[in-house]
C-alpha cells in the first residue's frame, strides 16, 4: 500500500493541536508527553518532515566530553569512550587522537 502522504500530515496535526490545547488547560502529565513526542518522533523517522533542532555545543561542554573520553578510556571503558567520540562526530566536531592528547575542530559544511 501507498503512504497517503496528507492524510498522514493531517494526523500530525490533529495530535498537535489536541496536544496544544491539552497542554493550555493544564492536563498533560510528563509521561504522556513523552510519549507525544515518541509518536512524533516515529512519525517524522517515515516522513521526514519535522527537521532537526542541532543546538551547537560550547567548547566548554566538548572540553568536558573530551576529559571524560579520557578519563573511560584510561579504565578501559571503550565503549564509553567510543560513544562519546560518536556523539562528538554527530555533532560536526573532528577528533584526532595525538601523542599529546587529542584535538578537535569543528566541521563546516
Amino acid at each position: 500500500d501507498d503512504l497517503n502522504t496528507a492524510q498522514a500530515l493531517a494526523a500530525i496535526h490533529t495530535l498537535v493541536r489536541e496536544t496544544h490545547i491539552t497542554m493550555t488547560q493544564g492536563r498533560l502529565h510528563e509521561d504522556d508527553r513523552q510519549e507525544i513526542l515518541r509518536t512524533l518522533a516515529r512519525f517524522d523517522r517515515v516522513l521526514g518532515v519535522l527537521g532537526e533542532e542541532q543546538v551547537e555545543l560550547l567548547d566548554s561542554e566538548i572540553e568536558a566530553l573530551l576529559e571524560e573520553r579520557v578519563q573511560a578510556r584510561a579504565a578501559r571503558r571503550f565503549a564509553r569512550a567510543d560513544e562519546i567520540r560518536d556523539l562528538l562526530t554527530a555533532r560536526g566536531i573532528i577528533l584526532e587522537d595525538t601523542k599529546q592528547g587529542t584535538r578537535w575542530k569543528r566541521r563546516f559544511d
